[in-house]
């Protein structure tokens, strides 16, 4: 076939395929060089007044609502009333044995009574003072089986070894704690107040199967005593007693 016989995009093939190149690599560099760039929309305005931001205010100080007067009611348990810490210990603990006797009737040591009262304050009354109580005071209390003692050393030895010598007596050993071996240190306290009661009859540690219970009982038989005093007046002094519950092996 002759060159004028061929047709004219066969002719022309050299240039076209020039042509190509050129527009291919044009297309090439302006991809490898092309730099996306993000739209700002800080010039932006909405003019739209439905769209809007909900602010919260916090305000640093709030005014506190005025407070309401109430009826006070004061509950006094006979054995848990009011909870007073203290350091005092006695020097000994009692050690209760298992065989102590279960069907021995516990006497009172005086003619007293364990008593519960409650006290309705008006809140447009005021509040008679309450008198503190001491954990220690010039004069301790004693029983007033001891008042025939003259020292206080004497009479405070006296009433501790009477009060162990009661407990130890007539504490019952309670079965429940027998049966399931329970063994541990009950902590009671109490408080003589300034007529010489014993008030505020309370189990700071309890081990459980009725054993604070049993303790707390026996308590209540050592209610008569003698006021301590501090500066020459009667006063409410609190007392603490460890008291040990421990089975024969």
């Amino acid at each position: 076939m002759s060159w004028n016989n061929l047709p004219v995009w066969d002719k022309n093939r050299s240039i076209f395929f020039q042509l190509g190149m050129i527009i291919a690599l044009s297309l090439a560099n302006i991809a490898i060089n092309y730099e996306r760039i993000r739209p700002d929309y800080s010039d932006f305005v909405f003019e739209d007044e439905s769209i809007g931001f909900l602010m919260t205010v916090i305000k640093s100080h709030i005014e506190p609502p005025e407070p309401k007067q109430q009826e006070i009611i004061k509950k006094v348990n006979p054995l848990v009333a009011q909870i007073i810490t203290t350091n005092q210990k006695f020097d000994e603990i009692v050690e209760i044995p298992q065989d102590v006797r279960n069907d021995e009737v516990i006497p009172e040591l005086t003619n007293g009574s364990v008593t519960t009262s409650i006290d309705i304050i008006s809140p447009f009354k005021p509040e008679p003072p309450v008198t503190p109580t001491l954990t220690i005071s010039e004069q301790m209390p004693y029983l007033s089986t001891c008042d025939s003692n003259e020292s206080e050393d004497e009479r405070r030895k006296c009433t501790q070894s009477t009060m162990l010598k009661y407990i130890y007596t007539y504490l019952k050993y309670p079965n429940l704690a027998k049966e399931s071996g329970v063994e541990g240190t009950v902590i009671l306290s109490f408080v003589v107040d300034k007529n010489g009661k014993m008030t505020h009859l309370e189990i700071i540690r309890d081990i459980g199967a009725g054993c604070g219970s049993a303790a707390a009982k026996v308590m209540k038989g050592l209610e008569d005593w003698v006021p301590g005093k501090h500066n020459k007046q009667a006063v409410n002094v609190k007392y603490t007693i460890p008291i040990k519950f421990k089975l024969e092996r």
